[in-house]
């Protein structure tokens, strides 16, 4: 098949176009030609688009990683004290004269504010790293209560938090006072007073 350089119109065999195109002025490119340029345009912009994401993928999924190891490698955070009363609540119980000290200390809660969580799903190094971190800040505090039991109200009790020198840079010991309050008043009961006795004989 032939066709006209010029105009792109379809010849018969030995045909000459009519065209008044000049052999000077600016081809035509046939439209299939045409066609087929942009299909090729069009595919190798879609190739470089797609290389494009994959190093983006490629390069965030680095610094993921190197964050999560950094993260794996700082497992104490650079926070300040720690104060044990904001994980501890106290409260009373019982009758006023009789009442108990209720003391309520999440433990778990304070270590992992300073060490973060462990899900399990991490590395042993950081699992083993995290559990030395845990028990030791587990074995570096002690809490105990001045009195805890026989209480009434008006009463004050002391909350002590004992901490260890090797992590009071992370955890703030001291003292606290607790006014008792809220234990219910004894009823007196008169054994006597329904009691009928009388005699006979």
């Amino acid at each position: 098949m032939k066709y006209c350089n010029f105009c792109g119109k379809e010849l018969k065999a030995h045909e000459v176009c009519s065209c008044n195109q000049k052999a000077g002025d600016k081809k035509h490119w046939h439209p299939k030609l045409k066609i087929a340029v942009i299909v090729g345009f069009l595919l190798l912009m879609s190739i470089v688009l797609i290389a494009i994401i994959l190093t983006s993928r490629d390069n965030n999924s680095g610094s993921s990683n190197n964050s999560n190891n950094t993260n794996n490698n700082n497992t104490v955070n650079n926070t300040a004290q720690v104060n044990p009363f904001d994980y501890c609540s106290v409260s009373f119980n019982g009758c006023n004269g009789y009442g108990k000290v209720i003391i309520k200390y999440d433990e778990s809660a304070l270590i992992e504010s300073i060490i973060g969580e462990c899900f399990g799903t991490e590395s042993d190094e950081y699992i083993s790293t995290w559990m030395t971190e845990y028990i030791t800040y587990e074995e570096g505090i002690d809490y105990s209560c001045s009195v805890t039991n026989n209480l009434s109200n008006g009463n004050q009790v002391v909350v002590t938090f004992e901490v260890a020198d090797s992590i009071k840079d992370k955890v703030r010991g001291g003292s606290k006072t607790f006014s008792v309050s809220g234990l219910s008043e004894v009823a007196t009961v008169d054994l006597f007073s329904e009691l009928d006795i009388t005699f006979t004989g």
